[in-house]
């Protein structure tokens, strides 16, 4: 039976499948190396709401995104999208880097618009690239740069962090267009995921400038030519989140965004996210945070600034 639980973290993760890793932000990087025990490894299938870039210096066994399987193999390099469903096999231990990611952290360091900028962590493709070796070596130096920095104790380092992941992920826009190897999954249900989120970017884009619309999923599938029922189904089945998830992780993110990165009063960021009361706004966020939405600001402004 396929797993349906969505791990929000990497060590998450790991810790139901009885290995460790340390974690203290939605960011990791980790050498390869051990990372997953002693081989052969056979992961059971599972879900991430986090992205993950993978650098492969050497490996031998394969794994599978959404019923397609690829070989793990030397030099090779390929991300993975929130809802995917995966697994892997290793024959030996594997040589590289791995990096996740979560859109919270993306957004809390970073004001540019993620998905307008990189669209490719929108799609419904999957990408497996075989670079030529001096483009990998860029990729490894830029890996090594990040790991060097994620061990160290600057106050800083997530901010720094935060602005090489914007390096590789241009990296990964370039190549995507000079060298990639693409599979696109040629499907109903996998169209509609990727429809959905192109949606819910714009929507929210859209209430980014200021503008008033609907987050209701009934309009949303209207839009799609879809019954609400349909829609809801077919984003549980392919991503193991709800429908309902995917709005209310995206709505904690712009709200996360808006209180970082504008002066707007939290009166006004609840008006634009669609509460009628700002009341209701910060039980909300206090309950998806931990943090009042004030707390929030005062809290992360300094570190993301």
């Amino acid at each position: 039976m396929e797993r349906q639980e969505v791990f929000q973290t990497l060590a998450e993760l790991f810790k139901s499948i009885g290995l460790s890793v340390d974690q203290d932000e939605e960011f990791t990087i980790n050498p390869l190396q051990g990372l997953h025990g002693k081989p052969p490894v056979n992961s059971p299938s599972f879900r991430t709401n986090y992205f993950a870039f993978l650098l492969i210096e050497d490996a031998e066994g394969h794994y599978h995104i959404d019923h397609l399987q690829f070989p793990l193999k030397a030099k090779s390099f390929y991300f993975t999208l929130p809802g995917h469903l995966k697994s892997f096999h290793l024959q030996r231990d594997s040589q590289g880097f791995m990096i996740t990611f979560s859109e919270a952290f993306f957004r809390r360091f970073q004001p540019m618009d993620m998905y307008k900028e990189f669209p490719f962590l929108l799609g419904e493709s999957v990408p497996v690239m075989y670079p030529p070796s001096a483009v990998f070596d860029d990729l490894r130096n830029l890996y090594q740069s990040m790991h060097r920095e994620y061990q160290s104790n600057s106050p800083y380092r997530y901010a720094i962090l935060s602005n090489l992941l914007v390096v590789l992920l241009l990296k990964v826009k370039e190549l995507l267009r000079e060298y990639q190897h693409q599979v696109t999954l040629e499907n109903r249900s996998g169209e509609i995921v990727r429809i959905f989120r192109q949606i819910l970017d714009e929507r929210f884009r859209s209430i980014a400038n200021g503008n008033s619309v609907s987050l209701q999923a009934g309009d949303m599938a209207h839009e799609m030519n879809l019954s609400a029922d349909h829609l809801s189904k077919t984003i549980k089945q392919e991503t193991g989140k709800s429908l309902s998830s995917w709005i209310d992780e995206r709505l904690i993110a712009e709200a996360q965004s808006l209180l970082l990165r504008t002066d707007l009063s939290i009166k006004d960021i609840a008006y634009r996210l669609t509460f009628g009361e700002p009341t209701n706004f910060n039980k909300y966020f206090k309950k998806a945070t931990g943090l009042t939405p004030g707390d929030y600001r005062r809290q992360f402004s300094k570190i993301s600034s």
